[in-house]
């Protein structure tokens, strides 16, 4: 969802490398490398991301999360506001966004692909009755704990 959230006006590759940055008070995802930034644009990087098979993302955190710093503010943030989301005895496929109008093209469709690869998962899990607020209750107490640099 993190990845969903920034912008980008490029179609994602699977299996290529995108850049997730934290910059003026907004996400924004990009096929520029933190390296071939300059400083302050390095100092928003908040990790590697790759599009997977199931349209789905994978977020390989930066070194950069373990400080206190915007980036790791912005995180904290964000992890709030969807924590805050599952206060709900709503089920989880009652609460996800198979279509979001106001996001972009491809954001629109790759919240889709993560709705129904969500909701595969609890069918599978037999936890389709299961209210978003027994999922709050399961996740870290730690806000960065979901994007944690361990080295």
């Amino acid at each position: 969802m993190l990845v969903l959230s920034a912008a980008f006006k490029y179609r994602p590759a699977i299996g290529t490398a995108n850049y997730l940055y934290w910059t003026d008070d907004e996400w924004s995802l990009s096929l520029i490398a933190p390296d071939e930034w300059s400083a302050e644009r390095r100092a928003g990087f908040a990790g590697t991301c790759m599009l997977q098979r199931d349209m789905t993302w994978t977020i390989d955190p930066s070194e950069l999360l373990v400080e206190d710093n915007p980036v790791s503010d912005a995180i904290a943030r964000f992890y709030d506001g969807f924590a805050e989301m599952l206060d709900t005895d709503l089920t989880l496929e009652e609460i996800l966004p198979f279509y979001t109008g106001r996001l972009r093209y491809y954001q629109r469709l790759y919240a889709g692909a993560l709705s129904r690869s969500i909701r595969a998962a609890v069918i599978l899990g037999d936890q389709t009755a299961t209210s978003c607020r027994s999922w709050q209750a399961l996740l870290p107490r730690r806000q960065n704990d979901l994007l944690y640099y361990g080295g």
